[in-house]
């Protein structure tokens, strides 16, 4: 029997070299070409496929490993992102306690506002009142001075008319 031409090891490292990131897209036929046709197809084909073989069934056993990691790294994710949301949920919070608390702000500015200016036109209205009060105490005062004059003038004018009726009887009294 002949010596082969090329090794398995050649035969692999031209077909790795073909698939770059997948050895899987690359057929025996290729590699054939790759090694300058030089040898046999059937023992290239036979060499390619045991190693694609080899590689599944290493793929095979590395796959729980694989889906251990993607579970691990998967609830990584969802802890991060759980905690972002978390944050972002605090943060619209804080942010809308703050709006609130600057709205009440504003509204209780306004009402002071409001009531103080309630406050100052009862002041003035009070004033008014007490300025209307004083008012009319005096022309109480005033009434009940000219009250008295009118009494006085009546008494003096009922005084007048007595003594003019007496006067005048005393007059009739001579003419007759």
């Amino acid at each position: 029997m002949r010596p082969r031409i090329h090794t398995e090891a050649e035969i692999i490292a031209a077909g790795m070299e073909l698939g770059g990131d997948d050895p899987f897209a690359v057929s025996a036929s290729q590699i054939h070409k790759k090694l300058e046709c030089r040898g046999r197809l059937s023992i290239v084909a036979k060499v390619w496929d045991a190693h694609l073989e080899e590689l599944e069934h290493a793929e095979a056993e590395e796959q729980p490993n694989l889906s251990t990691k993607l579970e691990e790294h998967m609830l990584q994710v969802l802890e991060s992102t759980r905690e972002g949301i978390k944050g972002l949920l605090l943060a619209q919070l804080q942010t809308h306690s703050n709006e609130m608390q600057l709205q009440c702000s504003a509204q209780n500015l306004v009402q002071e506002q409001q009531m103080a200016e309630l406050e100052k036109r009862d002041r003035a209205k009070q004033e008014q009142v007490e300025y209307l009060d004083d008012l009319c105490e005096k022309q109480a005062d005033r009434v009940a001075e000219l009250e008295k004059q009118v009494e006085q003038l009546s008494a003096e004018i009922h005084e007048l008319k007595s003594s003019s009726d007496l006067e005048m009887t005393g007059r009739s009294a001579l003419m007759n």
